[in-house]
């Protein structure tokens, strides 16, 4: 007698449930739309900076003007000042410094030739060893003042470039002047003592000034009386003229 197979349930599998479709409330209203990326927009082009002369003072009726081509600087026609020195100085100053280089040079050169012979030992005389000397203590001196000299040209001439491009004409008055002919009994030594107001930064000053020029054209022009009204070009406490 056979058993009968036993059969075993099997388990029930999992069907797919198709999910609810979401409610329409949960849907977005509208999809947002993606804009392209825009380019930034130029940056401002900052114009040039120029440098306008500052405005005019009134012009009294009678003044006094040490160099009459600067009548046109207070009228504001020009701004260009009279020739300066400094170009003089420049040179003259430029002669003077190829022959400090060449002096220098040579002094170099002499020394080249003295200390390798020293070092062997076999030192030269002393009589060619103090002129040696002598001429590098003369060079020195020499190239100092010659680069002294042309220095201050150059800095005679940019303080000059300064005042004619942003100095301002301010009115002063004259305290003193007086005059002598010099030694060749041609030239005329001005001396003139005046004063003026300005304002170089914030607050208003009182500047005093002695002007001291030796002058080939003064001729029989008469002197300033105390009072007189004078014209100054001025910058700062350290850069002003008297027109």
């Amino acid at each position: 007698m056979t058993d009968a197979p036993t059969l075993t349930p099997e388990a029930p599998t999992a069907t797919a449930t198709p999910s609810a479709p979401p409610e329409a409330s949960t849907l977005p209203s509208a999809i947002p739309a993606v804009s392209a990326p825009t380019a930034a927009p130029p940056k401002p082009v900052k114009p040039a900076r120029q440098s306008t002369p500052p405005p005019l003072p009134p012009v009294p009726e009678s003044y006094f003007l040490l160099h009459p081509a600067n009548e046109a600087v207070i009228q504001g026609t020009s701004r260009q000042l009279p020739p300066l020195g400094a170009r003089t100085v420049f040179y003259i100053g430029l002669p003077l410094i190829v022959a400090a280089i060449g002096l220098l040079g040579y002094v170099g050169w002499r020394w080249w030739q003295i200390i390798p012979s020293v070092w062997a030992g076999n030192p030269p005389s002393t009589p060619e060893l103090w002129i040696v000397t002598s001429l590098t203590l003369a060079a020195a001196l020499f190239g100092i003042f010659v680069f002294g000299l042309t220095g201050a040209g150059f800095n005679l001439a940019g303080k000059r470039r300064t005042l004619e491009r942003e100095g301002k004409v301010v009115w002063g008055i004259v305290t003193s002047s007086s005059a002598r002919l010099a030694l060749n009994d041609r030239d005329v030594l001005l001396n003139i003592e005046y004063r003026f107001k300005a304002k170089p930064r914030v607050f208003v000053r009182q500047y005093r000034g002695q002007l001291r020029e030796r002058r080939t054209d003064w001729g029989a022009r008469p002197l300033p009386a105390p009072g007189t009204p004078i014209a100054v070009m001025f910058f700062d406490g350290n850069n002003y003229e008297v027109l």
